[in-house]
Formats: C-alpha cells, structure tokens, sequence
C-alpha cells in the first residue's frame, strides 16, 4: 500500500486511501496472471500518465489494437518502459497478420513480445489460414506468448476454439449484462477447456450509462465473477479510472442487480447483442447485425472514427422497397432505425 501511494505521489496524480485490491486471476491455462479490470487502449492515445496511474492502481492487463497500425505503435512505445509488470494484448485482421508484420511490430516498438495476440474476428477457414500459421510460428519463436481471437459468434467460435488441436488459448468477446443465457453456457464450455476469457463491451455499449451508479455497478459485477479473467474498460481521465477502481470497496449486491435490470430496458432498443439471429435474413443482404455494431460505437462509445472505419469494410446493398422491414430482432432492437443512423456515417 506505501508503494502504490509513493509512486502515485512522484508521478504527480491524487492516491486514493485504502485502496481496494483489484482480483488477480490466472487467464485460463496461461502463464499470465491478469487483473479483473483491464485497460482498453483505444480509441486514441491518451496522456501518459492515465496508464501510468492505471498500473499504480493495480491494472496489469492492458488491450491495444485500434486497426490502425500507427497507433497500435504508438500505444505499445508507452508501454515499454513498463512491460515487465503488465500483460499486452494485441489485436490485428487477418490480412495483416503476417510473420512480417508480426517482427516489423516488435521491432518499431521494442516492446519485446506480445503476451496475446489476437485474430480480429476469425472466419472458420481462418483458423487454419496464413495468418494463424503466422502466429503460431511467432509463437514458436518466442515473440508470441499465446494467442488468441476476438469473436462477435460466441456460440460458433466457442465450438471450434474448443476443439482438438486448436492453437486458440484465448477468447475476446462480447459480454456484459445484456447478453443472453446461452453466452454464459458458451463461456463456461469455454473454461473448463482452459481458454482464457476477456470480456468486451462490458459497458453494454455505453449506452444511458452517464451520470448514474451503472458503471461502478458493472465493474463490481465484473469483479464478483470469476470466469471473467479480465476486462479491459476504456476511460479517457484518471478520474474515471480511479471511480471505476473505487467502485470495488464494496462487493456486488442486490441494489447493483436492480440497477442493471433497470438499465437492460433503456439500452435494449440500442445494444446489438450480436446474437446472430438477424444474421443472413435480410432478403437484399444487408450485414444487418455489423451495421448496428457500428451504430454502436458512434451513439454508445461516441467513436465515430471506429464506426466509420468498421462501415468501410461492409457492402451495404442499400435497403430496397420494402414497407416493412423484415428483420426482427428478438432483443428489442429497432433495427430500421440502427440501420438508417449507420448509413448517415457514410454520408
């Protein structure tokens, strides 16, 4: 406790007393240890204190991966200094994933190795593909720990990260207090194959959560469920960090169980919870469920560069003359509406 209040001190940022201790957790089968509240790097580099306060708080796992190769560089610069005390993950498309890309990266940064790096996303094909032959060789060669994928299809990606002969030791995905029963049978399935869990979108897209209780709710609830090894939240200010570190001087209870059913009705109509039944209904074929997630990053995360980014790869045929349209979400999303807010990115 001297330590983390004298580093504080010389680094020029507020200690908060009696700091509470953020759980440590193993990340699956791993030689990682990670803290249940991770730091989520993007979008933009911040000032350089912000992680600096974060690893004096406790933070010892922190995500990069913006799909902007520059900034991937420049986040990992600041981390150097500090990367025998933290774990990095990294995230990268298939397309760029590449034993050459993978040494240009460690080269530029001098960061060393690479403790997760993770396929954005992986098709099926994928998984045996050029990029993961990449990564597994990196491995082999010491440059990678251990890899990893991001996954917008729970269910599918936990069927074939869990099968025989898969190089997969982690999993990023989407889950947070919206998601649906079936996600949490994919995860445990996923657990008890040893697969390491980062949760992503914690936050339930952003959506209506400022200036309430709800994001001191969820990082409680992160911390009282131990099949989530670590969860990198974004923040932009150390007084966010430090209100979300705060939050865990008391244990998860019934009033933050209260509060989280309340705000499930005000985001349902927003988050995408990327459950795949939209997914091929749409008769003109448009990639209803990827469009909705880009809506989200604008309106909930407020990054409108991401949602741009993410829009550029779709093909979006348009909508045709419909007078209705056919896709129903089970969730509550309204989806003619998501849709139109994606499309006005474009414009």
């Amino acid at each position: 406790m001297k330590r983390r209040t004298l580093l504080a001190g010389m680094l020029g940022a507020p200690a908060l007393l009696a700091q509470p201790a953020i759980p440590l957790r193993r990340l699956g089968s791993t030689t990682l240890s990670v803290s249940a509240l991770g730091f989520g790097c993007a979008p933009g580099l911040k000032d350089a204190a912000l992680y600096r306060r974060a690893i004096d708080l406790g933070v010892t796992y922190f995500h990069a991966g913006d799909r902007d190769p520059q900034f991937d560089r420049d986040i990992l610069r600041v981390l150097q200094p500090y990367r025998r005390g933290i774990a990095i993950g990294l995230m990268t498309r298939t397309a760029n994933t590449t034993g050459a890309a993978i040494d240009s990266m460690l080269s530029a940064t001098r960061i060393g190795v690479i403790d997760v790096w993770y396929l954005i996303s992986p098709r099926a094909e994928d998984l045996s593909g050029a990029a993961m032959e990449a990564l597994i060789a990196a491995r082999g060669a010491g440059k990678v720990r251990h890899i990893g994928i991001t996954s917008h299809n729970l269910t599918d990606d936990a069927t074939r990260v869990t099968a025989p002969g898969s190089p997969v030791e982690v999993v990023m995905m989407t889950y947070n207090f919206l998601s649906p029963s079936k996600d949490v049978e994919s995860i445990e399935r996923l657990r008890a194959h040893g697969v390491g869990i980062v949760p992503m979108k914690t936050m339930g897209g952003g959506f209506q959560l400022g200036g309430t209780e709800t994001p001191a709710a969820i990082a409680r609830w992160i911390a009282s469920d131990p099949r989530l090894h670590s969860a990198p939240i974004a923040v932009d200010t150390i007084a966010q960090l430090e209100q979300n570190v705060s939050s865990l001087y008391r244990k998860f209870d019934d009033s933050d169980r209260e509060l989280l059913a309340s705000q499930r009705k005000v985001a349902s109509a927003s988050f995408c919870r990327l459950c795949g039944s939209c997914r091929g209904v749409c008769p003109r074929g448009v990639p209803t469920s990827d469009m909705v997630r880009c809506a989200m990053y604008a309106e909930g995360y407020r990054d409108v560069r991401r949602a741009r980014a993410e829009l550029a790869t779709l093909r979006d045929p348009g909508c045709g003359e419909c007078t209705t349209c056919v896709v129903k979400c089970p969730n509550g999303v309204a989806i003619p509406q998501r849709l139109n807010r994606a499309r006005s990115l474009s414009l």
